[in-house]
């Protein structure tokens, strides 16, 4: 007898004829992309990441973790619809290099902390996909020597029984050069957890029990503690002297100490207070029906607008006119955690 030998090809299939079978293949979007789709959808569209809606006074942000291409924590900000997502990190400088970071790309910790704190109202929303714990626990630069670490304590506070702030917490924040981010109890950061979006979600709610909750002071920071990074530089990267040179324990990088950039000031100028009410009245004729209104503005350091009231009014067509309009006004930076400013918005 004579076996029968079957000899199968396999055809792949082209794009049209996919499509015609009912069969379509999507990529996966970008967290800006995503936050753009309604909550529901996003575990889907987007599985490789996972996050919380979270509403700070009047603003609508997100705390994201991406798990693809490289494990991030997020923090995203809407703009009319229009989100920007940026990296948490401790440092606003490379620990790698001396470069300074793009304040669009990277958000630091402390700036969050202070926003947390210091909100009028804070809310956590609609779940965005899933969060999930790191498949295999990673080594950090707590445990290898041979990371670039920037290390924060700082202390949160409340306001005490008679009014005067008292520390609630003390806290060390760590930043590995190309690890996972860490909150640590003691300062010998022997007792760490990884402070991903669900580690920012449990914070957040221990800061902020209630979504009523009183704001609470500002914390207190303590100068940050760098320890360069002393791997093999890859090939195609140039180390500069300054970058070669071993850091002493428990010493500062040069970088750090030889910073030239301009100290922000604790609160804008007048000068710049009646340059943003002149942009405010010029932009916001539109969205007044009355012959004029009083807009109450408050703004956090970073730029951002934290509330906004029209006539003492928190809702309505003329108050989401104007935020909309002050979110693309140039806001001013400062150290101080809030600011308010007044302008008067005239229809003529």
């Amino acid at each position: 007898m004579r076996a029968l030998i079957a000899l199968v090809v396999l055809v792949p299939l082209s794009a049209s004829s996919a499509e015609e079978m009912g069969m379509r293949t999507e990529r996966n979007l970008a967290p800006e992309q995503c936050l753009a789709l309604p909550a529901a959808d996003v575990a889907t569209r987007c599985p490789n990441m996972g996050g919380r809606l979270v509403t700070v006074g009047n603003v609508r942000y997100a705390i994201v973790e991406r798990y693809e291409p490289k494990r991030a924590t997020l923090w995203c900000d809407d703009g009319e619809g229009h989100w920007r997502c940026r990296r948490v990190v401790v440092l606003d400088h490379e620990l790698r290099t001396t470069r300074r970071r793009n304040p669009q790309a990277y958000v630091t910790a402390t700036e969050l902390l202070r926003l947390v704190m210091t909100a009028p109202s804070l809310r956590i929303g609609d779940e965005l996909g899933a969060l999930f714990a790191a498949a295999e626990r990673r080594r950090t630069c707590v445990e290898q020597p041979s990371h670039g670490c920037a290390t924060q304590a700082v202390r949160l506070k409340i306001n005490g029984p008679s009014g005067t702030p008292v520390v609630k917490r003390h806290l060390w924040l760590v930043e590995d050069a190309d690890g996972p981010m860490l909150q640590c109890s003691d300062a010998t950061l022997l007792r760490c957890d990884a402070l991903d979006a669900a580690g920012w979600l449990a914070l957040m709610v221990t800061l902020r029990p209630s979504s009523q909750a009183a704001p609470e002071p500002p914390p207190e920071l303590d100068v940050p503690e760098v320890r360069a990074d002393k791997r093999p530089p890859p090939k195609d990267v140039a180390l500069t002297a300054a970058e070669a040179v071993d850091t002493p324990a428990g010493a500062l990088d040069p970088y750090v100490k030889q910073k030239l950039a301009r100290s922000l000031p604790k609160a804008p100028s007048r000068a710049e207070a009646a340059k943003l009410a002149a942009l405010l009245d010029q932009r916001g004729k539109a969205c007044v029906a009355a012959d004029r209104a009083t807009v109450e503005l408050t703004l956090t350091g970073d730029g951002n607008v934290l509330a906004l009231s029209v006539d003492g009014a928190q809702s309505g067509g003329a108050h989401d006119c104007l935020v909309a309009a002050a979110k693309r006004l140039p806001l001013p930076r400062f150290a101080d955690a809030t600011w308010h400013v007044t302008a008067l918005v005239r229809k003529k």
